[in-house]
Order: structure tokens, then sequence, then C-alpha cells
């Protein structure tokens, strides 16, 4: 991700997150509506990475676990590392396709940041928007979003 740019997963409902926060130096903030194309295109992906993962690196796990000196731990670490993998390489993509999301957009809002409350893993922000405040909800920490916002030139509004 390029340095003027910062992308969040956002939504206005709920704990679901359909739209994108994108922070630009010297812009406004702006709330991304992804388009049905980008969407489909993260979902095949996804998939790819998925299948991916489970029939190559699965069955060399496997091969490791057989051929370990430790018949009964092997296979059990052999399981929970596995797990663990696969989540861990779906939440990696799930942030690095932020940017294929926000390519050709369905709708672009902007939006003046009012302030923002933490609630740990998430944050929501405050926001007006042609005279209209909101309320969105941000997946990420704080300190991610902070720091979005100082180096995109925005200071921080406190909450």
């Amino acid at each position: 991700m390029d340095q003027d740019r910062f992308l969040f997963r956002a939504g206005r409902e709920g704990y679901t997150y359909p739209e994108l926060l994108q922070i630009r130096s010297g812009a406004a903030a702006q709330i991304l509506m992804p388009s049905e194309q980008a969407k489909r295109r993260t979902r095949i992906v996804s998939t790819f990475i998925a299948l991916a993962y489970v029939f190559v690196v699965g069955p060399l796990i496997g091969l490791l676990a057989a051929f370990s000196g430790f018949p009964i731990v092997a296979p059990i670490v052999a399981v929970v590392g596995f797990f663990v993998g696969l989540i861990g390489i779906l939440v990696w993509w799930d942030r690095m396709s932020l940017p294929l999301l926000a390519e050709n957009p369905r709708s672009i809002r902007d939006i003046e940041l009012l302030g923002v409350q933490s609630f740990g893993t998430f944050q929501e922000i405050r926001a007006r928007a042609q005279g209209e405040e909101l309320r969105i909800a941000v997946s990420g920490s704080r300190g991610r979003l902070e720091e979005a916002t100082r180096k995109a030139g925005f200071v921080f509004p406190s909450a």
C-alpha cells in the first residue's frame, strides 16, 4: 500500500464492513462502496488462495508430520499449525485485498472526521457528510488509524 493512501474496512450498519474508509494525503477522507466486479474478483482470489493452501501446504505439513520422529505429538501439532496458518493467510489476504476492492468504486462519499471512540479491535468514527452526521465502524486498531491520519496530514480527532 502506498504511503499517501490508507484503506480500512468500514461500515455504517452493525458489525459488517461492506465499505472502505480511504484517507489520502492532502485530500478529504472518503467512504468508498466497492463495485460488484471488485467484490467478485476478491472472492475468486480468496478462493484460489484457500484452495492452494489446502492442496499444497496441507499435504506438505502431513508429510512432515508423518516422517518426523514424534508419532503422537507431530500430527496434533501439524493439524493445529495447518488451521492457524489457514486462518492467518486468510486474514492477511483480507487486508491485502483492500486496494483491489477500492478500484473503480460504485460510489464515493467525502466525509469530515469529527471524533473517534475506540472499542479495541474496531473504532467508531463520528463524521459529517453533506451536512449529515454519520457513525462509521472501522476495523482495525486505534494506533493504526491514528498513524494513517497523521501520515495523511490530518489532525487526529479526539473522542
